[in-house]
């Protein structure tokens, strides 16, 4: 079933576990950075707000996931 929570954490572990995802599903700092940046030059993000933008990550979200 598409929206089966236990079957979307199961893949993403297994996933994780075969080295696509980094430990801990963190984030790499360059990486959002990077983001950011893309999303400046689509204009999706103001310039201005570049600093806000990078606080915006809530990691509890990847401790339930990992839980």
């Amino acid at each position: 079933m598409p929206d089966d929570a236990d079957l979307a954490r199961r893949g993403l572990r297994y996933m994780r576990d075969m080295g696509m995802w980094p430990q801990g599903l963190a984030i790499p700092a360059g990486a959002l950075e990077i983001t950011i940046d893309l999303m400046i030059r689509a204009g999706l993000l103001d310039e201005g707000h570049r600093t806000s933008a990078a606080g915006v990550f809530d990691q509890s979200y990847l401790q339930k996931a990992l839980g």
